[in-house]
C-alpha cells in the first residue's frame, strides 16, 4: 500500500474515493498521506439507496437476519477469499454477472 501511496508524495489536497471499497482503505490512506481531504463515495451511494428503499417501502422494520446476495464480474471464489479479509464473513451467495 505505502508503494502505491508514495505516487502522490503528498502533493494533492483531495482525494476521492471513486470505489465503493476504497473506503475500508480510508485510515491507511490518511496515515500515508499527511493533510489530505478524502471524498467518501461509499458513504453517498450508501445514503442514496437508503433513501430508495424507503421511498419504495422496502426498509427493514424487524431485527431478524436479512439474506445477502452478491453480484460480482470477476471470478466469485476470489471475491468470497476477500470478502472473508475485509468483512470478516462468510460469504456464500455470489454470482457472476456479464451483461452490462
Amino acid at each position: 500500500m505505502e508503494h502505491y501511496l508514495s505516487i502522490f508524495n503528498n502533493n494533492i489536497d483531495i482525494l476521492i474515493l471513486g470505489c465503493t471499497h476504497y473506503p475500508l482503505l480510508k485510515n491507511t490512506i490518511s496515515q500515508h498521506i499527511k493533510n489530505i481531504t478524502l471524498i467518501d463515495s461509499a458513504y453517498t451511494v450508501a445514503r442514496d439507496a437508503h433513501k430508495e428503499l424507503q421511498k419504495n417501502s422496502l426498509l427493514k422494520h424487524d431485527n431478524k437476519p436479512g439474506s445477502l446476495y452478491c453480484y460480482v464480474t470477476d471470478l466469485p471464489m476470489r471475491f468470497e477469499k476477500l470478502a472473508k479479509i475485509f468483512l470478516d464473513a462468510e460469504i456464500h451467495n455470489v454470482d457472476v454477472i456479464n451483461d452490462f
